[in-house]
């Protein structure tokens, strides 16, 4: 009985040395277990600190994208406006350059229907010098007689 107490006892010590080794190691693995999850709850808290601040970037991202878009919009509204109105001062410019044509050929027209009236005017003014320098030559040859004849027509 000795001896069976003997090696229960004994066995019953290195039962509790067994344990007691694998209770040592089990705080050792839970306390660098703590450690790990402390670890891992300030990489966590870093991660959703991050994510905030990238989801706020973002969202300003996303707002000066939305902003520069419009932008553009305008910018290009504003260029097809001046695109059009310069067509649209070219197409004026070529009509414009059409009619100065057309009025330049009816004042050339004009200035050579002047022209020939000059001449016209200069010979009939000629024709009427001579037909004046005419009667008054037969006025002057017939001025004695016009009193006689007034005197008889009264």
């Amino acid at each position: 009985m000795k001896a069976t107490f003997k090696s229960d006892y004994l066995s019953l010590v290195d039962a509790a040395g067994t344990a007691m080794a694998e209770l040592l190691y089990n705080k050792q693995a839970l306390a660098e277990a703590r450690l790990e999850n402390a670890a891992m709850v300030k990489d966590v808290g870093w991660l959703s600190a991050a994510e905030v601040e990238s989801a706020a970037l973002r969202r300003g991202l996303k707002q000066q994208v939305e902003d520069l878009q419009a932008e553009l919009a305008q910018e290009r509204k504003a260029h097809q406006l001046a695109v059009k109105q310069y067509v649209d001062a070219l197409d004026a410019r070529s009509a414009m350059q059409v009619q100065l044509q057309a009025i330049q050929q009816q004042l050339d027209a004009l200035r050579a229907d002047y022209g020939a009236l000059q001449q016209q005017r200069e010979a009939l003014q000629g024709h009427y010098d001579v037909l004046i320098g005419q009667c008054t030559v037969v006025r002057d040859q017939h001025s004695h007689r016009l009193p006689n004849l007034f005197t008889t027509l009264l």
